[in-house]
């Protein structure tokens, strides 16, 4: 099997990046849906957590021997992905923000990464804060999954009478498509 990338999740200062490797062609890439202060160089707000990061990765290749990753990590420059959709108000989804940019990056430059976010959007966030909070609450690693599960299902029980009017709302409210 052949790794292209490795993502690395970043949790610093309060907020969430994404820290990609490109394995292959030497470079790494900061992926954050914060804007970084005007104030600040762009990678001064990385320099030491992606550097830790950098060394700890590159030491990994060493200890086990695998010296030409060791000295591809070590070569690659890191820069930070332009995004249109970066905000410097919104830092309550910063963590959906991560969770989409792992599943969506394929390595397209920040302008031509289209993900389904938008500068002022927030529809998107909505069907994702539902779709990962579902997931997670559903997920076999979930200890308590099975209680949520008989929950969610005695309410249902209780409230069948109600779903038809429950699922219009949901629709209006998580729908994809625009009204015309």
């Amino acid at each position: 099997m052949t790794v292209y990338q490795v993502f690395f999740p970043v949790f610093t200062s309060g907020y969430y990046y994404l820290v990609v490797f490109w394995m292959k062609v030497n470079k790494i890439e900061i992926i954050d849906s914060v804007k970084p202060p005007k104030d600040k160089e762009p990678l001064e707000k990385y320099n030491l957590d992606v550097g830790i990061l950098k060394y700890m990765f590159e030491a990994y290749f060493k200890e086990t021997n695998i010296s030409e990753l060791s000295e591809n990590i070590k070569k690659s420059p890191y820069k930070v992905v332009p995004l249109d959709w970066a905000t410097s108000t919104n830092k309550e989804d910063i963590g959906i923000y991560l969770m989409r940019h792992m599943e969506t990056y394929f390595g397209r430059k920040g302008r031509e990464l289209n993900i389904g976010f938008f500068p002022r959007g927030t529809k998107i966030l909505q069907i994702l804060r539902g779709r990962y909070c579902e997931a997670m609450l559903t997920s076999g690693s979930n200890k308590k999954c099975m209680d949520i599960v008989h929950v969610v299902d005695n309410w249902m029980t209780a409230n069948k009478h109600r779903l038809p009017e429950l699922q219009n709302k949901f629709k209006e409210w998580f729908s994809c498509r625009s009204k015309k």
